[in-house]
């Protein structure tokens, strides 16, 4: 395990040297690591350290308004678009 945190963390510091070369930071408390194993892995508890931040695994994130999960099947993504618009609808049967 400690050869793929040491290349995950080597790439995540590449990337935070290739921004700061090109006038960008890296949010390193936004960023989440996400592992998409075929089967259940010991990675998914994976926590790594770049520039004194540590990234914590995260089972699931949010990107370009998408909830990606471990599993890809979508269903933190349909949770919680069922769950706005219940609360969209809450307000307009309100009105």
């Amino acid at each position: 395990m400690e050869p793929v945190k040491e290349r995950i963390s080597a790439c995540l510091a590449d990337i935070s040297m290739w921004m700061a070369t090109h006038h960008l930071k890296l949010n390193l408390h936004n960023t989440e690591l996400r592992f998409i194993p075929h089967r259940t892995s010991p990675l998914q508890a994976l926590s790594i350290t770049v520039d004194g931040t540590m990234v914590a695994a995260s089972r699931s994130a949010r990107n370009l308004g998408m909830v990606l999960d471990d599993q890809l099947d979508f269903m933190e993504h349909i949770r919680a678009t069922a769950r706005s618009c219940r609360f969209l609808l809450y307000n307009i049967r309100r009105i």
